[in-house]
């Protein structure tokens, strides 16, 4: 009989019956979805989420690359030079800094057009 009983009241508590006068704490309401949530469909992380060390590696775009050699770096530059100025701009991704961190080979650089063709983009 004790053991019904200790059964019993863990059972109660475990499925949360309990003989407070207290009425349970309300549900949280759900949070608004977008259309592509509702539809099933993955939301994609931003591009902040995404670090270096996890990003796939992706070329950058022609044009974009072109602006940043000739505005953002002085040149002549070194490899490590070049790498961090593209590691401290907004306009690439995480992909596409580790695309230039990887395909850029040692060596200093004296121009906007010996960048491109080291990256084999010219």
């Amino acid at each position: 009989m004790r053991t019904l009983v200790m059964t019993a009241l863990l059972c109660g508590l475990a499925i949360g019956c309990s003989k407070s006068s207290e009425p349970p704490p309300p549900a949280a309401a759900p949070e608004p979805t977008t259309g592509s949530e509702a539809s099933g469909a993955t939301a994609m992380p931003s591009e902040g989420a995404e670090n270096d060390a996890t990003a796939m590696a992706v070329q950058p775009d022609l044009n974009k690359l072109k602006a940043h050699a000739a505005d953002h770096i002085e040149y002549p530059a070194t490899r490590a030079e070049i790498v961090a100025a593209c590691a401290q701009t907004p306009e690439f991704s995480p992909g596409e800094k580790k695309w230039i961190s990887e395909n850029l080979p040692e060596g200093t650089y004296n121009s906007q057009d010996d960048v491109l063709r080291a990256l084999k983009m010219q």
